[in-house]
């Protein structure tokens, strides 16, 4: 996507994008129209400029402000999950939020995708965010989300991001978005060594609580795991 959006074109501008991306799909027939898609939701805010005007309390929940963060925000240990982060947040704010809705199914109707528009749709209803371990049966790589025990199966495209998430068993947070009878991610952030979350805490809440929840719980933790005073070994 970071291809696709060219930095020459500062403005928002759907018609040029999608014809950009209709030029990737035409000369790469192998390339998935569901990871397409996804890597476009995640990045098209930056290109937004009235989102952020629109929703300031979204903003305000889940992005650190600078200052909070000026002393770490370099740090390869923060500075690469918290990107990663971010991404989520946006595709959250795409699926979750009035304006943010808006903008996905605009996004879904200029979309240049042949036979996928009706499995997009999905997302915003069908989607799933979690904090999730991994599972493996037979090859087949599943996400069992800790607070419903519900396993997802996940595509496995022969990803390297999938194939560290089988050996490491470590549990991390995810948005998964359905394809068909299966899901697929590409936002995938360990939690080693967080704050436990309570098992009673995460069966009283509903759906929509646990995700806020989890989402400041693991902004504040990776905040918290790199700062100076948590590096320092007594």
């Amino acid at each position: 996507m970071k291809k696709t959006v060219n930095s020459k074109h500062p403005q928002f501008h759907f018609d040029y994008v999608q014809q950009e991306i209709k030029d990737v799909l035409e000369h790469d027939p192998s390339l998935d129209e569901h990871l397409m898609f996804l890597a476009t939701i995640k990045e098209i805010l930056r290109y937004e400029d009235n989102w952020a005007k629109r929703s300031p309390k979204f903003i305000e929940a889940y992005y650190y402000p600078l200052k909070e963060i000026k002393d770490i925000r370099h740090c390869e240990n923060f500075r690469e999950p918290y990107e990663v982060y971010c991404e989520l947040i946006r595709v959250y704010y795409l699926l979750t939020n009035p304006h943010g809705k808006r903008l996905f199914h605009k996004m879904l109707n200029w979309f240049p995708a042949k036979n996928k528009k009706h499995v997009f749709q999905n997302w915003p209803s069908d989607f799933a965010l979690s904090l999730f371990y991994p599972k493996v049966v037979k090859d087949n790589v599943y996400f069992e989300d800790i607070k419903t025990r519900q396993k997802f199966h996940v595509a496995d495209r022969d990803d390297l991001l999938l194939t560290s998430i089988k050996e490491l068993q470590l549990p991390f947070l995810s948005l998964l978005v359905p394809i068909d009878k299966k899901f697929i991610t590409d936002m995938i952030l360990p939690c080693e060594n967080f704050d436990q979350i309570s098992p009673d805490l995460a069966d009283n809440l509903s759906k929509s609580g646990w995700e806020d929840y989890l989402l400041h719980w693991y902004r504040e933790n990776l905040r918290k795991s790199c700062l100076p005073s948590r590096n320092v070994r007594e």
